[in-house]
Parts: structure tokens; sequence; C-alpha cells
């Protein structure tokens, strides 16, 4: 990855996937072995020329006008990071996996995002493969201030409280504690979603994220809600595909715009 990034000229690749910056001012490695392997496998013509369709979705990903973090954790199993950006109308994504230093690294073109709901869909298709989906938990809505519930979830996470009495102060009830403390303390797999955008000032990263937590009980579906006291709030449902549609949709109105519209040069 990092040789057609340099051969493109591109310094930085998306900071979420933790890879290899390139120094332009090393110049072009034009004399590296591995030119020859990607010329095998077609992604560089004649001598050190990147592949135009390639280099597209490079440049999209170095520099997109918004795009999707997505990270996936299965305890014991792997963990699986994704990207996918939007540029103009150009879509691409980057994926790293593997089950402890996911050190397999993939790019590819993403088909044009009809709605945050399929592009939902499409994330968790890659979440769910090799078991199939999981079944939305039942569950009574749930709607808390963000920071009371990260509170709770800071002292599971250090051992201060079990997940019981960490979540007793947020008014849940018998199913809605049972499932949560399922969620933070024995999760089958997690699923994160960050935003970021690109405008005349530089990236910003959204200030809210979205979930979708696998349990013995369901799946449930998290979201971010601005309340009218402009504090956060979060909401936790049970985790059907709309939820996540819905969640995603949430997300990308914290930074004030839409998937489809945001364009760093305006």
């Amino acid at each position: 990855m990092w040789l057609l990034q340099a051969l493109c000229g591109i310094e930085q690749l998306p900071a979420a996937m933790l890879l290899r910056p390139y120094v332009s001012a090393s110049g072009r490695p034009t004399d590296h072995p591995g030119i020859e392997i990607l010329r095998r496998a077609g992604a560089i013509l004649d001598e050190d020329t990147v592949h135009p369709t390639v280099a597209r979705w490079l440049e999209t990903l170095a520099c997109p006008d918004i795009a999707l973090t997505v990270d996936v954790k299965r305890p014991g199993v792997e963990f699986m990071r994704m990207v996918i950006a939007r540029r103009g109308k150009s879509h691409a994504a980057m994926s790293r996996s593997g089950p402890e230093v996911a050190e397999d690294i993939t790019i590819e073109e993403v088909a044009t995002v009809p709605s945050l709901r399929a592009l939902y869909d499409r994330i968790m298709v890659l979440c769910d493969r090799g078991r199939g989906p999981v079944e939305p938990a039942s569950l009574s809505p749930v709607t808390v201030r963000t920071a009371d519930l990260v509170d709770s979830f800071a002292k599971i996470a250090v051992g201060d409280h079990t997940p019981a009495a960490a979540l007793a102060a947020l008014n849940l009830n018998a199913d809605q504690r049972r499932i949560l403390t399922l969620a933070a303390d024995q999760p089958l797999m997690e699923v994160s979603f960050a935003l970021t955008i690109r405008d005349s000032r530089g990236e910003h990263v959204a200030m809210a994220s979205a979930a979708v937590t696998d349990t013995a009980e369901g799946r449930i579906v998290t979201g971010p809600i601005l309340g009218e006291d402009r504090t956060w709030w979060t909401q936790i449902v049970p985790g059907t595909p709309d939820a996540g549609g819905s969640a995603l949709r949430g997300l990308v109105a914290t930074a004030g715009t839409t998937w489809e519209g945001h364009s760093q040069f305006q």
C-alpha cells in the first residue's frame, strides 16, 4: 500500500488506518522491488504509473469530502477497520483486518451510496460474514444523557463498579439493564462508526458517534441525539436495519450536513 501511495505522490492516507506515511521529499521509489509485483497484479502500468482507477481510489481516500470510519471487534476472533470515503461522485473504501495485528489491507471502489440505510446494510454484510446476522434485541428504547452513559461505561471498564451497579443510576427497567449489562460486559461483536468531514478550514471529526453491539440477547443500535438544551443524548434501540440507517443519519446530521451533499469546496 505504501508503494502505491508513494507512486501517486500521496503523503497520508486516512489516519485511522495507521499506515506508514510517505515523505515526498524522499523522492519517488521508482526502483522499489515491489513495483514488479504490482505491475503483474495490474495495479501499475508501464514503468511506474499507477493504474488510473487505483489512483482515483487513493485520491478519494486521501482527501475525501466526507468519510465514515468503522471499527469492528469480535472479541477473541478478529479486528477489522474500514474507511468509506466520498470525494465528489467517487466512492472508495479501504479495510484492514486480521486476527491480531490486522495486516490484511484492501482498497476498492464502492458503488454510489443511495442512502445511509443502504450503506449500513453493506457494512453489516461484511461484519456478519461467516455467522449471519443477529436478531434485534427485545428492548424498549432507551434515551439517556451521553455523559451519564459514558460515565457508567467508564466505571465498568476500569472496574470501579459491576455493570449492574454502574447502570443503576440510568433509571432502566430490568430488561434494559440486563441487555446493556451484556453489551458492556460480554459483547459478541462491537461495531463503532465515526464521521470525518473536510472543508476550507481542514479536517473535522464529528463530536458524536454511533454503534452496533451484538449480545446473547440480540443486536442493539446506539445513535446520537442533540437535545433542546444543546447537550448530547444517546438513544439505544433494537438493532433493526432501519435503526442502523437512522443512527447513521443522526451521526451525519451532527456535523450539520448530508452524506451526498457535503463538499469541501463549498
